[in-house]
C-alpha cells in the first residue's frame, strides 16, 4: 500500500490536487546484479537494473482540493534503477508505458514513472 499524489486542472475544477491511496504488486528481474557484483560495485538492498511487471489498484476514494477520484486498474511493464546511496539511502527510478482500465470500463494508455528516495535502516 503506498499514497499516489498529483495536480491537475481541468473546466470545471480549475486546478486541483489528489492523494489516494494505491496498492501495487510489482515482481522484478534484476538483471545485472551479478554482473556488479563482479566489477566490484554496490549490490546492498539490490542495487542494480531491473525489468518489471507494476500492477496497480487506485481505489476510487482520496483527500484534495476541488477533485474528485475513480477507482482504476493499471498493468505497466517497466525498466529501471536502483542504487543505495552512501550506506543508507535508496535511490529509485522506473519508467514504462502499459494500459489503465477505469471503473465506467475506458481503456486507455498509461505511462509509468517512479521516482523514489528511500531510507534502510
Amino acid at each position: 500500500m503506498m499514497l499516489a499524489g498529483g495536480f491537475g486542472s481541468d473546466f470545471i475544477n480549475g486546478t486541483y490536487w489528489l492523494i489516494v491511496p494505491v496498492m501495487r504488486v510489482e515482481p522484478r528481474y534484476y538483471y545485472n546484479l551479478t554482473k556488479r557484483f563482479e566489477k566490484g560495485k554496490k549490490t546492498i538492498n539490490n542495487s542494480a537494473n531491473y525489468l518489471s511487471i507494476s500492477s496497480d489498484y487506485q481505489f476510487a476514494t482520496g483527500i484534495g482540493s476541488k477533485a474528485h477520484s475513480i477507482g482504476t486498474f493499471n498493468i505497466i511493464p517497466k525498466w529501471g534503477m536502483k542504487r543505495t546511496i552512501g550506506k543508507h539511502f535508496i535511490f529509485e527510478f522506473a519508467v514504462g508505458i502499459g494500459v489503465q482500465k477505469s471503473e465506467n470500463n475506458n481503456w486507455k494508455a498509461a505511462p509509468g514513472l517512479d521516482l523514489k528516495l528511500g531510507y534502510s535502516f
